[in-house]
């Protein structure tokens, strides 16, 4: 891992930091605590062209803003980048406050691996309310019971903070159910609209996949082709790659 020097003349003195870093520093994996093995699938669809413009047009539309310089802000992008996360979900919430369908390839994907689960139990996290009523209605057409972990309500935990076991699918809102919660009875996670934080990809698989988990997990992350689904993935990658050559450095300061 290769630091900038010349940048960080003047704001700290980084061959005195990074030891006193690595000395108070530790790291746990998953072979420390013997968990069983993980493995990470990508289903992928295409938008409908309908779908497609709309996603276009959005995304046009803000290169415009952008090179025109009429608005251009932490604040605006992230907005955009929701708006074009909510029609690869399928949705599109209009100004008037209506929320619309305008694509169903992810909610197709979301099914079919519901039901090639054969009756286990499937985790489903998203990122947005509105897609938890999709994982509901999918459940209900497959005649599968379902319970929510979101702001709105819960009815997948019991007092334990864990899975009911009358639970076939549960949907569970990132931001409500990514932390503190015991998942360990399913063995099948479904990343249905992801969020940028690698944290909070990390949080989500630690909640089927710790102790007592004893069975193999499989997470299935949900891809719209050539769109921000794709980006997502990719910049979880790139961070995880910088986590992890921030750790060689500081194991090759302090071993």
């Amino acid at each position: 891992f290769v630091f900038d020097y010349d940048f960080l003349n003047g704001t700290c003195n980084t061959e005195e930091y990074l030891p006193r870093l690595a000395s108070i520093a530790f790291r746990v994996e998953n072979v420390v605590l013997d968990l069983p093995p993980l493995t990470v699938e990508t289903r992928t669809f295409r938008l409908s062209d309908s779908a497609r413009s709309i996603y276009d047009a959005i995304q046009k539309g803000y290169v415009y803003e952008v090179e025109t310089g009429r608005w251009v802000d932490q604040r605006c992008s992230y907005s955009v980048t929701m708006r074009l996360q909510q029609v690869t979900s399928g949705f599109l919430n209009l100004r008037e406050g209506m929320t619309v369908p305008v694509d169903a390839g992810k909610a197709e994907c979301l099914e079919d691996i519901i039901a090639e689960a054969g009756g286990e139990p499937v985790v489903v996290f998203t990122r947005f309310v509105h897609d938890l009523d999709t994982v509901q209605q999918i459940a209900e057409r497959l005649g599968l019971r379902y319970g929510e972990i979101s702001g709105r309500y819960k009815t997948a935990l019991t007092n334990t903070a864990e899975m009911a076991e009358w639970c076939e699918v549960v949907g569970v809102q990132e931001v409500a159910g990514g932390a503190g919660i015991d998942l360990t009875r399913a063995r099948i996670v479904v990343d249905y609209s992801p969020s940028w934080s690698l944290a909070n990809w990390d949080q989500k698989i630690a909640r089927v996949l710790l102790p007592p988990q004893s069975k193999p997990v499989i997470v299935y992350r949900l891809v719209a082709e050539d769109t921000v689904d794709e980006e997502i993935h990719l910049a979880l990658q790139a961070r995880r790659e910088i986590i992890g050559k921030v750790w060689s450095g500081l194991e090759t300061v302090c071993p």
